[in-house]
């Protein structure tokens, strides 16, 4: 392994491109936050709602929205590591 190699951030040698990462984002439009994963999930998914100006959204894991009954208790037991707040407009939703 040339040197410098051994603190690349692989998975393991057979996957060479992968790369992973124990950080979980939430992305709010085109702004990303990161997080601590052992962060409780509906509180900050609250606040940070509430500090971008959100008053009604959903939340998306993966590309499914999830309930507030499915939220995790931390960030750590998701397997996906981006969420995304999205705003709703009552009016359109």
């Amino acid at each position: 392994m040339p040197k410098g190699e051994e603190n690349m951030p692989w998975s393991s040698e057979e996957e060479e491109n992968t790369w992973t990462s124990e950080e979980k984002i939430v992305v709010i439009a085109s702004k990303e936050i990161t997080v601590d994963p052992s962060e409780d999930f509906v509180s900050t998914i609250k606040r940070l709602a509430r500090e971008n100006g959100i008053g009604k959204f959903v939340v998306k894991v993966n590309g499914r929205e999830i309930s507030p009954d499915e939220a995790p208790e931390t960030f750590e037991e998701l397997e996906e590591s981006v969420v995304r707040i999205e705003p709703v407009d009552e009016a359109g939703y």
